[in-house]
């Protein structure tokens, strides 16, 4: 059990990172962008200034004209970086046509899945990594995994290397740190892609749908939640930072396990 806790400490200690990585960026940019609009309030000031002199003194000096113009072109430039380092495009998320859970996937002992063998069921679909701020996580997955899936509740993890390399071991070496670590018991699936133009057909469709509170686009980090009802909707999407065992995700899930699946329409039958 050594390993266990002593991976525990560290990853605790890493959550700050994991945390830095997810959200710093984003911050960086909204604190660079209002510096440049603080610049691009000032420069506008200054120029305004020296059009103002010069309109008093009724002429303007020929050594004014570069001050003048260089100034305006750091407004411009100031202008259009603000405009490039936005919070990214608003992705626009489509409506769910259809149950998501139509795909086949290979699980990490190589046998292929049809997931839709969890119809009916409540799906939690995560994309995991082994040396992640976030890896801690398993150990609640694992408890809601032993705690509800018995009244119908699947986890299924889905490892990816795309975020900084943090999930670079073989399959065998997933499987041996996931049971070693955590215990790891629910369904593990073989290591994808969830984003950019490699994503796997299954997390193209899940990004793709307008799901609160996150909202679409791309996985953003490791061990983002996706919340799948028992009739194959799409429900809730939870970033990284939301644990799994967090009140809200709770609530959320046993909702849904209360819920009955909707029963499909019989078809008609023939004459005898």
């Amino acid at each position: 059990m050594a390993p266990r806790y002593t991976f525990a400490i560290n990853a605790q200690g890493d959550e700050l990172l994991g945390s830095w990585k997810e959200f710093g960026m984003l911050h960086m940019l909204i604190a660079w962008s209002s510096f440049q609009l603080y610049l691009y309030g000032k420069m506008l000031i200054c120029v305004t200034n020296d059009f103002l002199f010069a309109l008093k003194a009724k002429f303007i000096h020929p050594q004014g004209i570069p001050m003048i113009i260089n100034r305006l072109l750091c407004v411009w430039l100031s202008v259009q970086l603000v405009i490039l380092s936005g919070c990214g495009s608003t992705v626009e998320g489509v409506q769910q046509e259809g149950p998501v859970l139509k795909f086949k996937m290979k699980a990490l002992d190589g046998k292929d899945i049809n997931l839709s063998r969890y119809e009916g069921d409540v799906v939690m679909v995560v994309n995991v990594a082994s040396k992640c701020g976030f890896t801690g996580q398993y150990e609640q997955l694992q408890q809601l995994h032993e705690k509800y899936a018995n009244q119908g509740l699947a986890i299924l993890g889905f490892p990816c290397n795309q975020f900084l390399g943090q999930e670079p071991g073989t399959a065998e070496e997933i499987e041996e740190f996931c049971r070693v670590n955590y215990g790891v018991t629910f369904q593990m699936f073989a290591k994808i892609d969830v984003k950019d133009d490699n994503a796997c057909e299954f997390y193209q469709e899940l990004t793709s749908i307008d799901t609160k509170p996150k909202g679409p686009g791309e996985v953003s980090w490791n061990f983002e939640k996706f919340l799948i009802d028992r009739n194959g909707n799409v429900i809730a999407r939870f970033g990284s930072g939301t644990k799994p065992d967090a009140p809200e995700v709770i609530a959320m899930i046993e909702e849904e396990l209360a819920r009955q699946p909707e029963e499909k329409p019989r078809a008609a039958e023939g004459p005898e």
